[in-house]
């Protein structure tokens, strides 16, 4: 039955207003009605009576209040360590370029998180990675278009200094202040405000930074790493890898320009803090609220996005679960995405969590089988293979790559693996 906007296949489509979306392959009408469209049925429709969507969204966000503007900057200015939190807001708010004037003309730090990571480049020398260890060492703080959420201690002590003042720029006023006390809040657009503090950056003034601090921030990045993976050296050589073991191969042979996509729990740990983003949307992970099991949606899109950009998922065996079978629609639309299974036939993270509070006896539904994704891979037209030892991980990449078909390289990973990278840090409360 053809809904009511519509003629008989094969002639022209009704002049109506209600219609506002047609494309070859979907129709929908404001009815809510969906279905497959015939070419009969779209055959010789008239442009004129669609209405395409335009002009609907605001291109430009307000700016900020400009005395609270010149307040926070001020409180920059008098700081020996500021450091400056961006996160996905700026992203939003296509202010990308306003960053990197700030950044430069000021010589600050930065803590990337989230839609910002890469817009800093992880290995420039003013960025401060998106691990906040360097937040404990800051005397003051600009953060602009983040949440002070659990995955930034809440923007409390320990992390941050009870006494260093805090400026937040949110486009949401409840936002602000929401978590801990604010010296300045500023409810604007990310951009427009990193605008205003550009302009008012370029009419000078002397600033009280210490010289070493962005070399020290920086040097955080290498630091945290040293200090998590510390205990690896002695790891029987005999066990399963461990999924830093994975991260660090990983991060040795991946292009620099790669997106990575991180999806999961323990895995997704690791994976943020031990990969670099080099270009905006270089480091992608599913946020602090853990929404599991897009890694391969966000990969597909990452694709098709950017065709000649290498895109690797990386992914735990129980996220790969959720959606697994989407791989298969990476197959029939040829996106040659390489997903990287760290495999510990477990939900990990969870699984751990109980072995460290009750003891064994308490892992219940955490188990899964020692399944070969990398046969799933096969079965459905990729390209598969299964990884053992950290020193195999490069080269089962780059056949991957070379095949130019969606691939999974399936690898065992420790099914007892912890880390203090992810148990027993000081802003994280279990």
């Amino acid at each position: 039955m053809l809904p009511p906007y519509f003629e008989s296949p094969g002639k022209r489509l009704v002049k109506s207003p209600k219609l506002y979306w047609i494309d070859p392959g979907l129709w929908r009408y404001q009815t809510g009605y969906w279905g497959e469209a015939s070419g009969t049925l779209l055959e010789g429709y008239d442009e004129d009576a669609i209405t395409f969507p335009q002009n609907y969204r605001v291109t430009v966000g307000p700016p900020g209040d400009l005395a609270l503007v010149r307040q926070a900057l001020d409180i920059l200015r008098k700081a020996r360590r500021p450091l400056l939190v961006v996160g996905s807001g700026v992203w939003w708010a296509h202010g990308e370029e306003e960053l990197r004037r700030f950044v430069e003309a000021t010589g600050m730090p930065v803590l990337s998180r989230n839609l910002a990571r890469g817009i800093i480049p992880d290995d420039h020398p003013l960025s401060a990675g998106f691990y906040p260890a360097p937040a404990s060492m800051a005397d003051a703080f600009l953060v602009i278009g983040t949440r002070l959420d659990w995955t930034i201690g809440y923007g409390r002590f320990p992390l941050f200094a009870m006494d260093a003042p805090v400026v937040q720029v949110d486009i949401h006023p409840e936002s602000i202040g929401k978590t801990r006390p604010i010296n300045v809040g500023i409810v604007g657009d990310a951009a427009q405000v990193l605008r205003q503090l550009n302009e008012l950056v370029a009419g000078g003034g002397s600033w009280a930074m210490e010289t070493e601090w962005p070399a020290r921030a920086h040097g955080s990045i290498a630091a945290m790493r040293a200090e998590t993976a510390a205990d690896l050296a002695a790891r029987d050589p005999a066990r399963p890898m461990h999924s830093i073991q994975l991260m660090q191969a990983l991060a040795e042979c991946l292009p620099r320009e790669a997106i990575k996509v991180v999806d999961g729990g323990y895995s997704a740990a690791f994976a943020i803090q031990y990969l670099d983003a080099c270009i905006p949307g270089g480091v992608t992970w599913v946020g602090s609220t853990g929404h599991i099991g897009v890694g391969l949606g966000f990969a597909i899109a990452a694709q098709l996005a950017h065709p000649n950009t290498p895109v690797v998922a990386i992914m735990g065996d129980g996220a790969f679960g959720l959606c697994g079978m989407e791989f298969d629609t990476a197959v029939r639309h040829r996106l040659p995405i390489v997903v990287v299974i760290a495999n510990d036939a477990g939900w990990g993270e969870t699984r751990d969590g109980q072995r460290r509070r009750w003891g064994d006896a308490a892992v219940i539904g955490t188990n899964l089988g020692p399944t070969r994704y990398d046969e799933l891979a096969r079965a459905l037209g990729g390209y598969g293979e299964h990884v053992e030892r950290p020193e195999d991980v490069a080269p089962a990449i780059r056949r991957a790559f070379d095949s130019g078909l969606p691939a999974i390289i399936d690898v065992r990973t420790d099914p007892e693996q912890r880390s203090a990278a992810v148990t027993g840090l000081p802003w994280i409360v279990e």
